[in-house]
Order: C-alpha cells, then sequence, then structure tokens
C-alpha cells in the first residue's frame, strides 16, 4: 500500500476520535446510567403489579394467582401478624413453597411498620453468590401481609459483558472503518491528483482537459474545470489575437504617419528657405488632413464602443440619400457608379450617430475596395425591421476572412494595395456601432461579390 496520503490521515484521526468519544460514552452510560435505568423500569413495573392487586375485587389467593399467571412475579400472602419473627418464618415458608430460594433475606421492624402505616414498602435483597438480587414490595390486603416479589438478573455482571462486547464491536468496525477510508479516500484522491495536474498546466498555459467519470460532484467540478480551460484559451487566443491586431495597428499607424510628417517636416522646411513652388502649403494641408482623418476613425473606434446610444426617430432613407449624392460628388469617388433601391420614408429607432456612423462606413468599404466600380445599395421594410444591404465585387474572396472582418485593424484583402486598403477600422466601427444600438449586422460572400447587411429594428423593447 501506497504512503497514506494527508487526506486519507485526516479522515482516520478524526474517525477515530469520534469512536473513542463514542466508546467512552456507551461505557459510561453502561456503567453509571443503564443499570439504574433499568432497575427504575423494574420499581416502575412493580408498583403498577400492586396497583392491580389493590384493585382487585375478590380473594387474595385468587388475585394473586391471576397475577402470577399474567406477570412475571412471585405473590406470597400469609396472616397478618404483630410477631416479626413469625411473619418472616410465615414469608420464608411462602417463597420456599413456590420455588424460591433466598440466601439473605429478612423483613426488618421498622419495613414492617413502613408497610402496615403508608400501604407499602419496597426492598432488595442482594443473592449473594447467586448473581441475582431479589426486588420485594410488602403491601397489607385484608387481613393478609402481601409479598410482591421480582428475580433481579445481576446488572453488574451483564454490563461487565456488555462492555467487553461493545470494545470488541468497535474495534472490529474501527478497522473496517480503516480499510473502507483508505479505498474511498483513494477514489477521491485520484480524480482530485488529476484536477490539480491539470489546474497546474492550466496556470503554464496548457489548456488541457480531463477525463473524469465519477457521477457525483468531482465530475462536476472536472466539468467546470474543463469549462474554464476551455474559456481561458479562448481568452488567451484572443488577447493574443488582439496584441497582434495591435502591433499591425501601430504598424500600420506608424508607417502613415510616418509620410506626412516627413512630408509636412520637409515642405515647412523648403517654405523656411524660400523653395516653396506655390505648391507647399497645399502638399502640408493635404497630409495635415490625412493625418486628422485617421485621428478621427481611431476616434469614432473608440467612442462608438463606451458610450450609450440614444435612440430617437432617424430618418433612414434620407440620411442613405445624403450620403449617396456626398460621395458621387466626391471627386476619387466619381467614377464609381452606385445602384441604389431604397424605399423612401422609412424611420428607424436608434442613435442617429450610430445610423450615420454605419452608412458612412459600409459606402467607405464599399467604394475603397469594389473591384468593378460599381457600389449597390438597397434598402427596404421588412416585417419587424429595416434591411440595409450593400455588396460590391472583391478581387479574391478566398483571402476574406468572415470570422475577423468585424474586428479593428483587420485588412478585408491582405493582398490590398496600401494605398487604399487603410487601417481596417472603419467595419470595427460598424460593429461597435451595431452593438451599441441593438442593430443586427452580418457578412456574406456569394460568388465574387461581398455582402453587408444590417437590420434595423423598428420597435425596442
Amino acid at each position: 500500500m501506497n504512503r497514506m496520503s494527508r487526506l486519507t490521515r485526516k479522515f482516520i484521526i478524526s474517525l477515530s476520535f469520534v469512536f473513542a468519544a463514542v466508546v467512552l460514552l456507551s461505557l459510561f452510560l453502561n456503567e453509571h446510567f443503564i443499570q439504574r435505568y433499568f432497575l427504575y423500569q423494574e420499581k416502575q413495573e412493580m408498583r403498577r403489579i400492586c396497583g392491580l392487586l389493590e384493585d382487585y375485587d375478590g380473594p387474595v389467593d385468587e388475585a394473586a394467582a391471576e397475577l402470577q399467571s399474567a406477570e412475571d412475579v412471585v405473590i406470597a400472602w400469609v396472616q397478618s401478624t404483630e410477631d416479626n419473627a413469625l411473619l418472616n418464618d410465615r414469608l420464608r415458608e411462602s417463597f420456599r413453597n413456590k420455588g424460591i430460594s433466598l440466601k439473605k433475606y429478612w423483613l426488618w421492624d421498622q419495613d414492617q411498620q413502613d408497610a402496615m402505616a403508608d400501604g407499602r414498602k419496597m426492598r432488595i435483597y442482594n443473592q449473594e453468590g447467586l448473581h441475582y438480587s431479589l426486588l420485594v414490595v410488602y403491601m397489607p390486603v385484608d387481613s393478609y401481609f402481601v409479598a410482591v416479589s421480582k428475580i433481579i438478573p445481576s446488572i453488574d455482571r451483564t454490563m461487565s459483558l456488555i462492555n467487553q462486547m461493545t470494545v470488541a464491536v468497535f474495534a472490529g468496525a474501527l478497522v473496517i472503518m480503516f480499510l473502507l477510508i483508505s479505498v474511498l479516500v483513494q477514489k477521491i484522491i485520484s480524480p482530485l491528483r488529476t484536477i490539480g495536474e491539470a489546474a497546474e498546466s492550466i496556470s503554464a498555459l496548457d489548456y488541457k482537459t480531463v477525463e473524469i467519470h465519477t457521477g457525483d460532484e468531482l465530475e462536476d467540478l472536472a466539468g467546470a474545470i474543463n469549462n474554464m480551460s476551455m474559456k481561458l484559451k479562448e481568452a488567451h487566443e484572443s488577447l493574443e489575437l488582439k496584441n497582434q491586431q495591435m502591433k499591425e495597428l501601430l504598424a500600420n499607424v506608424s508607417h502613415d504617419l510616418k509620410t506626412p510628417v516627413a512630408l509636412i517636416k520637409a515642405y515647412a522646411g523648403g517654405i523656411k528657405d524660400g523653395l516653396d513652388d506655390g505648391t507647399f502649403l497645399d502638399t502640408i494641408i493635404q497630409q495635415n488632413n490625412r493625418m486628422e482623418k485617421m485621428i478621427e476613425r481611431l476616434l469614432d473606434l473608440a467612442k462608438m464602443q463606451r458610450q450609450q446610444a440614444v435612440k430617437k426617430p432617424v430618418d433612414i432613407s434620407r440620411r442613405l440619400a445624403d450620403l449617396i449624392r456626398d460621395y458621387r460628388l466626391q471627386e476619387e469617388c466619381s467614377r464609381v457608379r452606385f445602384g441604389c433601391e431604397a424605399e423612401e420614408g422609412l424611420t428607424v429607432m436608434g442613435d442617429e450617430e450610430a445610423v450615420v456612423m454605419i452608412l458612412s462606413n459600409l459606402l467607405s468599404n464599399a467604394v475603397k475596395y469594389t473591384e468593378d466600380k460599381q457600389v449597390f445599395v438597397s434598402l427596404h421594410k421588412a416585417e419587424n425591421c429595416v434591411i440595409l444591404r450593400v455588396e460590391n465585387r472583391v478581387n479574391d474572396p478566398r483571402q476574406i476572412d468572415l470570422q475577423q472582418i468585424w474586428e479593428p485593424f483587420v485588412v478585408a484583402e491582405k493582398s490590398r494595395n496600401k494605398a487604399v486598403s487603410g487601417t481596417g477600422l472603419g467595419l470595427a466601427i460598424v460593429k461597435a456601432a451595431a452593438v451599441q444600438s441593438g442593430f443586427r449586422c452580418e457578412c456574406g460572400l456569394e460568388n465574387d461579390r461581398i455582402i453587408f447587411t444590417v437590420e434595423f429594428p423598428l420597435q425596442f423593447g
């Protein structure tokens, strides 16, 4: 057997103390209480029988014969006399005739007087060497002096045997308990050891799971450990992805800011040195606008992620029409053709800034990535909501990861030219705005076209 485990040792020591306390208590009760309780019960029984004898309506001999037959007692009755010696001789003779041989017996004068005066007198005679005692109740009935007696086994010897048996039984139970606890605790320790090893692995970022089938709380604990391990693994992977995205963001932002900062510095120096040909200030303003736009998009994302939506009626049909008109007027979008099928007069309940942010970023994303310079937009009312659909053709759908497309700093197509790919914040802003406002947004691919769908509920609970 392997070295006793700490849990087994604790169980054994604790239960051994309990067993020892129970044994000592049992011995104490057997020695000091049970004997007295047994004698008390016998006295109560004798009082009941004497009461029946007193209440019997008939001769004493008939009553005595009936009670001796029905109860476990011996009744001696003799003619009453004031001569104590004569009375003792008569009682001894009566007991002898009934088969009771008394080694130690004598009715004292005072006991006789108390019985005559009080109606009853109880006395116990210990028959030394015979291992029993005689419990006798003396009482006068009519002209007779009656002795109702009962044999009481020797309690001392009986209690000694009981105590010996108690110690033997508890000793055997202690051995059995030791064996059972060893087996049961081992069945507990083995799964706990497995769970402990799993916890150690998890703390070392090795997110393993355990297989425990005990059908009890240990199995529930193992299930909780497995669930925790999987969630920690997902959180760790998500954190690593966020860190990677943050690194990409820093790289993108650094790269995008490096060029305009360098240009602004160079052209400002040229102006200072008198080399301006009339275009230096325009270049500085253009590069400054580029940095400002990038910072605004970062601030928009942070704002959408933390602010609470203020819901009110928003004319989404008009907002969409205004944005499409603005894009058509922009020089960089002049070659993009917008196909628009939008119902007029559609109103949704939501945060107006969030609605505009969603429309603007989806249109901007479609314009930036459309492969054939065509963007299709539809807006129509369904049963409970207004559905916006924005789609455009992409170069290589296989390079688009629909699971990651909503994450910040993720560029939809890795093959895209850096000049048009941006920092990947537009769709993250869309997702954050939709979550804050309670809108549902999805993305899918159909052949070589990417389709973004947003559902704006008409009513809110």
